[in-house]
């Protein structure tokens, strides 16, 4: 579904872009080559690498547990990534809000009781 999606919306939103922004287009023409790499190892590698670990994950574990790790490790995964690969300095509030939203998390997996069968 993702493929289709990305297929059908991708140029109707490089459309849209050059309506908005300008210049979408030449910027696609003088994309550097280390560009297109990275776009094609996003698109090509890491998304179906992380589609297929997170519905191997999902198949073995109840939706109420994953999705919440999903959600909200994305943001917490971003920050990690901000932190520690391009060296960024958050301020107290990032630190502060990251541990709220890891807090809920591990509220919503740990306090989550299983529903019992007969």
């Amino acid at each position: 579904m993702v493929a289709w999606l990305a297929l059908f919306s991708g140029p109707i939103l490089i459309l849209l872009s050059n309506f908005f922004d300008g210049n979408s287009l030449n910027y696609i023409k003088s994309a550097s080559t280390t560009s297109w790499i990275i776009a094609i190892y996003l698109g090509f590698f890491m998304q179906p690498i992380t589609y297929g670990c997170f519905y191997y994950v999902l198949k073995n574990n109840p939706i109420y547990k994953v999705l919440p790790i999903v959600t909200m490790g994305i943001p917490l995964t971003g920050l990690l990534a901000a932190i520690l690969l391009l060296k960024e300095n958050p301020t107290t509030e990032l630190y502060f809000g990251g541990l709220i939203i890891l807090f809920g998390v591990i509220l919503i997996i740990y306090t989550k009781k299983e529903k019992k069968t007969n």
